[in-house]
């Protein structure tokens, strides 16, 4: 269960509730794109008071110059994930056509240095919110940590790899906004080279600007954790960011605004929860100066009562009968379940919730659960019919069809 060497960043830049007529990235620009934007672009209408905002997604699982042994797992099935919450309405409410995602292959070093150096302080305004995300490998050489872009050679680390010194000059110096928050996701136990330790990589953000705030997933004596059982797999961090996101971190006061106070006190509390009743330790730690009411997302209020503590919570387990089960609870894709890889679905709000399993050309089985506090309720889907094709219509010769009604009369 300890992760590979894996590291995620996501830099949420957020000042004032008015949107400012900055410039705007060319509509249909491909995150691929080098060139600036050179006019304005109309953008999704935003909730009310929510800034206008950009964002860099960055997700690297698979490493060209890597062995199989040092490859990830999760890092960007986790940047999926971040990326559908920040354009959704009920998230972080970026305009899809701010966010440029770098994923695998095309998140090479020219790519990540031209969108975090040149994009970003070319768009980004004082009254903006940008965020910066990045999952894959880090690494410490002679000192100085390092971000490890697609094409990394890790024995030439200064040459192939973005100095986290960079990220960390840029974001302070370049890229203008008010507040800056810095989430981390780290853990050393696969490291790849004998300097690349907890200790080493933590004290790499920790010499990043004050300016910043900076919550890592994991004190430096901790290692970060991932399950491939906790929804479709994912690192604890970065699945509570995104429920955090969805809305469940609006409890202080439950008013339809996500800040930065509200998100780092669901995810260390949920992280902690999760890793303890596994015999594990986790905690994510907050560092540095930050506004406790900068706005990071925009959830639905207290509608769904997403505002318990953890002791109100419970957890389903889901377990289907066939390969490649679509399981949606209370009408919402959870993910794709394979038969003997059991779903596990934390922080559900006690009651009844509907569980419904979908596999194409069978009918679904829908299922209606009690959650109960503090438990784990057990969920079996079970298809069983092939689904049948509808009979079609006869049709009867003109003639014929005349007789036959005239003969009905």
């Amino acid at each position: 269960m300890p992760r590979a060497v894996r590291l995620v960043l996501a830099i949420a830049l957020s000042a004032a509730t008015t949107t400012s007529a900055a410039q705007q990235q060319p509509a249909g620009q491909a995150a691929r794109d080098l060139g600036l934007a050179k006019k304005p672009a109309a953008e999704t209408a935003l909730p009310k008071g929510v800034p206008r905002g950009y964002a860099l997604i960055v997700g690297i699982s698979n490493y060209r110059n890597l062995e199989a042994n040092k490859q990830l797992r999760f890092p960007e099935s986790d940047a999926d994930a971040i990326y559908r919450v920040l354009i959704s309405q009920q998230g972080g409410a970026f305009p899809a056509e701010n966010v440029h995602f770098l994923k695998g292959p095309d998140a090479t070093l020219e790519r990540v240095r031209f969108e975090v150096e040149t994009w970003l302080p070319s768009v980004a305004q004082p009254n903006d919110r940008v965020v910066v995300y990045f999952a894959g490998h880090g690494f410490v050489e002679n000192g100085k940590g390092y971000l490890a872009p697609w094409d990394v050679d890790p024995a030439r680390l200064a040459e192939t790899a973005y100095p986290m010194a960079a990220l960390g000059d840029v974001l302070a110096n370049k890229v203008t906004a008010g507040w800056k928050v810095l989430l981390t996701d780290a853990c050393h136990s696969g490291k790849i080279n004998a300097e690349t330790t907890n200790e080493a990589m933590e004290a790499q953000f920790t010499a990043l600007p004050s300016s910043f705030l900076t919550l890592t997933a994991t004190t430096e004596r901790e290692q970060s954790f991932e399950d491939a059982n906790l929804s479709t797999g994912y690192g604890l961090f970065t699945y509570y960011l995104v429920q955090a996101f969805q809305g469940n971190s609006d409890n202080d006061p439950c008013d339809g605004r996500i800040t930065a106070d509200e998100l780092i006190e669901y995810v260390r509390s949920n992280v902690r929860r999760y890793a303890r009743e596994r015999q594990l330790s986790q905690t994510p730690t907050a560092r540095g100066n930050y506004e406790p009411e900068m706005l990071l997302g925009v959830g639905s209020g207290c509608s769904n009562s997403e505002a318990l503590p953890p002791s109100m919570l419970g957890t389903a387990v889901v377990e289907v009968n066939m390969d490649g089960v679509d399981v949606y609870i209370d009408g919402k894709l959870i993910g794709t379940v394979q038969r003997g890889k059991p779903l596990v679905v934390p922080s559900l709000t006690s009651g009844l919730h509907e569980f419904q399993g979908v596999k194409a050309g069978y009918e679904p089985d829908r299922k209606e659960i009690m959650i109960a506090p503090g438990r784990e309720s057990a969920v079996s889907i079970r298809i069983r019919y092939a689904r049948q094709p509808k009979k079609p219509a006869l049709v009867l010769p003109l003639g014929l069809a005349a007789y036959n009604l005239g003969q009905s009369r």
